[in-house]
Order: structure tokens, then C-alpha cells, then sequence
């Protein structure tokens, strides 16, 4: 009795610390990303959801025939790429993404420099423009961006307290407008500080100029895994780190939960055979698909 009054006595006991912070959602999401790759309790701009809907066009309905039309867009910043023209002032090409598409923004030196204290991965952006499609030859491609003019930060504050007036953003017109262009070897670059043009060079002979169409913009093949029950959590890392070990240039879109939550991850793999398969094995033979 004394023994066991003596291991009573020095018995450890484990306490918990009720005054430990709370962490808030946006930073619970960040640890999801950066642990795992991809988010699990929500994704971060659901609480911008109304805001985006109503306020901006969504960035997968943008296409190559809205060339030159003016634009109100949204979304998360991605990745951030800053260079030094040759006239040593500042520029930056940005990526941002909303739930169902990215774009890349350019910032020429006077929006970049009123704006540059904006650009942070992860914080959510609205932006005013132009869509671009051209070239550098003044002809319209699939290569989408948009020509950014000036640039406010979305807080969660400001997403919360929105009140929802029922009305989404129009979509954008298809620009009727022929885009005419000199072949190459006529063209010469003339660039300035806040945007460039194609100026053809004077030719002894007149020039027969031809007329670039716009097509549509074909949807890129894209690895969709499907994921109903997310809460198996060994069934979670194994996928990331299949996702991790097959490297390639294919996007990779998980379809979660009940409701069907796209999120599109970052980085690519492979579509060969070998690595579609590895993932049905995961997560089902159904549930793996390449389109």
C-alpha cells in the first residue's frame, strides 16, 4: 500500500493549455497547402465566393475573341515574378486563380510601382484592366493576360460584411472588331513605358494584310481525381505522394466531398499509363479520369 501510495503520488499528469491561440481558418488553410499540397476543410475562397460572383467576371469564361475589352477580375495571388526593364524601372508578371481558372496579370511600371506593396501569395485581389491575347507579332493566340491598370486588396473583412445584391457580373462581349497585322518582317516593336505596339515599317510596295481570327480556346487535358470521403487520411498522403513522385506537364484537379469541390493543384504529373494507374489504385478505377 505505501509503494502504491509513493506512485500515486509522483504520477505525471499531462495539461493542457486552454489559453493556447486559435488559429484562424485563412492560416489553417495555408498549413493544408504547404503540408499537403492541396486544401481539406474548405477551399480559401469560399468566404469570397458571393463577393467574386458578383463583383468579377469569373477567369475561365475569359477567351482569345475578349482581346482589348475591359475588365474587373479576382482571385488569390499565385505566383509572383518581378524584373527591371532596361530603362531600370520595376514590372511584374503575377499569376492569381479563382475556384475555376488563373490568368496572368502584367503590371508595367506605373501600375506595378501604385500597386507593388499588393502582390503577396495568398492574398485575394481585385484588378482592373484589359484582356491581352496577342503575340508579340500583334496576332491573337490562346495565351491569355490581363493588362493591369490598377489593383485593391479584398479583405476578409470586406468579403464577410458584403451583402449580396443578386445581380453577376456580365460576361464579356466577344470583340467583333478585325484584328489586322503586318507579317513579321514588316513589323518592328515599339515599346513604352506602359504598353506595347506593333507599328509597321514603311514598305516601297503596298503591303496585302491579313486578317487574324480568333479561335476558341481549347480546354487543356487535365487529370481529374475524385474524392468523396476525404477523411481518410492515409489515403490522402499516399495520393500526395504519388502526385509528388509522378512529375509532368498535366494538371492536376481533385473533385471533393459530396458537393463536388473542384480545386486544382499545383504543379503537374504525368498521363502516361503507369501513372494513371498508380492512382486508381489509390482511389478507385473510377475515379481517375484524363480529358
Amino acid at each position: 500500500d505505501g509503494e502504491s501510495s509513493v506512485a500515486e503520488s509522483i504520477r505525471s499528469t499531462l495539461k493542457l493549455d486552454e489559453g493556447a491561440p486559435k488559429i484562424n481558418q485563412h492560416e489553417q488553410l495555408k498549413w493544408e497547402r504547404d503540408l499537403l499540397g492541396l486544401y481539406l476543410s474548405k477551399h480559401p475562397l469560399d468566404l469570397y465566393e458571393t463577393f467574386l460572383s458578383e463583383q468579377t467576371v469569373p477567369l475561365a469564361t475569359v477567351k482569345p475573341a475578349h482581346d482589348g475589352r475591359p475588365i474587373t477580375a479576382g482571385g488569390s495571388v499565385g505566383d509572383v515574378r518581378e524584373i527591371t526593364t532596361k530603362s531600370g524601372t520595376k514590372m511584374a508578371f503575377i499569376k492569381i486563380e479563382d475556384k475555376q481558372g488563373e490568368i496572368e496579370l502584367i503590371l508595367f511600371p506605373g501600375s506595378y510601382q501604385r500597386t507593388v506593396g499588393l502582390w503577396e501569395r495568398d492574398r485575394v485581389i481585385l484588378v482592373r484592366g484589359k484582356v491581352s491575347a496577342k503575340d508579340r507579332e500583334g496576332n491573337i493566340g490562346e495565351e491569355l493576360k490581363i493588362l493591369v491598370d490598377d489593383a485593391r486588396e479584398i479583405t476578409h473583412e470586406q468579403a464577410a460584411s458584403y451583402q449580396p445584391t443578386g445581380r453577376k457580373m456580365q460576361p464579356l462581349k466577344d470583340n467583333k472588331k478585325k484584328v489586322v497585322y503586318v507579317p513579321p518582317p514588316l513589323v518592328a516593336a515599339a515599346k513604352t513605358e506602359e504598353h506595347t505596339e506593333s507599328i509597321a515599317t514603311p514598305a516601297p510596295q503596298p503591303v496585302r494584310q491579313r486578317t487574324a481570327t480568333a479561335k476558341p480556346a481549347r480546354p487543356p487535358v487535365r487529370v481529374y481525381i475524385r474524392l468523396a470521403d476525404t477523411g481518410n487520411q492515409q489515403m490522402l498522403m499516399d495520393l500526395k505522394s504519388a502526385i509528388d513522385d509522378c512529375h509532368g506537364e498535366t494538371d492536376v484537379v481533385l473533385v471533393l466531398g459530396p458537393d463536388k469541390q473542384i480545386i486544382k493543384l499545383p504543379g503537374g504529373v504525368g498521363r502516361d499509363d503507369a501513372t494513371l494507374d498508380r492512382f486508381r489504385g489509390l482511389v478507385g478505377p473510377a475515379n481517375v479520369k484524363c480529358q
